[in-house]
């Protein structure tokens, strides 16, 4: 899966360094919103190593080569966790540093938690049908998918400001759904992605 994981960060090399300078501009300008965002945003990645997949008809050669489904499926799922993660870790590192050298608050660690919550719900809830559907046909999915969470997050953070006592149930809820969500979607999409090959 090693491998995988190389092919894929060489194949966004030029995307993930947007990335970070997307990351610099947003939490200098706006740290709240950021922290909910860039994971959100990172957490896409994987449909974007699809779709040059599907371009480079590199589902044909994978079938060539010794990789399990499991494998080829995993490995997406581990790209996008590791690019959500490491996006975040700068985001607190960069915030943390804005706080020392300016009028800048400190990492703001509940909406940053739930940020990477809300990442993972979404690979979890779209890549299954990315895999069975392919990038184009099930972009529409995604779509969806960002429209809702973008009009939950609204009404989380009503909720949060109306209810205080809701953050510590957020933040013992999230972690426990995007962990849930991950592993029933990973056998869902090798299912999906078997199928689709067949």
């Amino acid at each position: 899966m090693g491998a995988l994981l190389i092919k894929d960060f060489y194949t966004l090399n030029k995307q993930l360094r947007l990335y970070i300078l997307i990351l610099v501009a947003f939490v200098a300008f706006n740290q709240e919103f950021s922290a909910v965002f860039l994971p959100v945003w990172c957490s896409m990645l994987p449909y974007t190593s699809i779709a040059y997949d599907e371009q480079s008809k590199w589902d044909n050669l994978a079938g060539m080569m010794p990789y399990s489904i499991r494998a080829l499926v995993l490995s997406k799922y581990v790209f996008g966790w590791i690019c959500v993660a490491v996006i975040t870790l700068l985001m607190v590192a960069f915030q943390m540093v804005l706080s020392l050298v300016g009028p800048f608050q400190g990492p703001d660690y509940a909406s940053i938690a739930i940020g990477v919550c809300i990442g993972a719900c979404v690979m979890a809830c779209s890549l299954p049908a990315i895999f069975r559907f392919g990038v184009e046909r099930g972009r529409m999915l995604m779509f969806l998918l960002i429209f809702v969470v973008c009009g939950s997050a609204g009404g989380i953070v009503f909720v949060v400001d109306k209810i205080p006592v809701a953050v510590p149930v957020l933040l013992m809820g999230a972690p426990v759904l995007a962990l849930a969500l991950s592993v029933l979607s990973v056998p869902l999409s090798m299912k999906a992605y078997a199928k689709r090959r067949q």
